[in-house]
């Protein structure tokens, strides 16, 4: 009669766990199609305004990066998880590593104005943090504009 009763006993726990899987289940569903959402929405504003921009991590490491941005930097989509000093770019600019430390310390935006190395075009740079709910700085975004000369 005892082992009926611990049976009878685990298994109205393991349907209590059981229900509380499918909460936590149907929830990360909800959270996934919400990302899904976002990184849709995301990608949509970057191909709708054609911005050249490149997402690094906090080592340098591309995280993704735009095709208008190939104009500017040799890259290709092996590129990614690669560090950003390793590939060749277009621009002038030896400041890049202690700009992008600059910006993750401080939290605050950066701009520059570099010269193309082929002609006599120039760009404007905008460096800034990336900031995550939790407020943890994780990197920087390089949105480059060319201007009018």
């Amino acid at each position: 009669m005892a082992a009926v009763s611990r049976l009878t006993e685990a298994d109205a726990q393991v349907q209590v766990l059981d229900g509380l899987l499918q909460t936590v289940s149907g929830k990360l569903v909800s959270k996934i199609k919400e990302l899904d959402i976002l990184s849709g929405d995301f990608q949509n504003l970057l191909e709708a305004t054609r911005a050249a921009m490149i997402f690094v991590d906090d080592t340098l490491r591309i995280r993704r990066f735009t095709p208008e941005v190939c104009a500017l930097y040799r890259l290709t989509e092996r590129d990614i998880g690669r560090s950003l000093l390793d590939i060749e770019s277009y621009l002038i600019y030896f400041d890049l590593e202690a700009d992008v430390a600059t910006v993750r310390a401080t939290g605050s935006s950066i701009d520059r104005y570099l010269e193309y190395r082929a002609t006599s075009g120039r760009y404007a740079l905008r460096l800034a943090p990336n900031n995550y709910r939790n407020s943890i700085l994780g990197g920087a975004s390089l949105g480059f504009r060319k201007l009018n000369t």
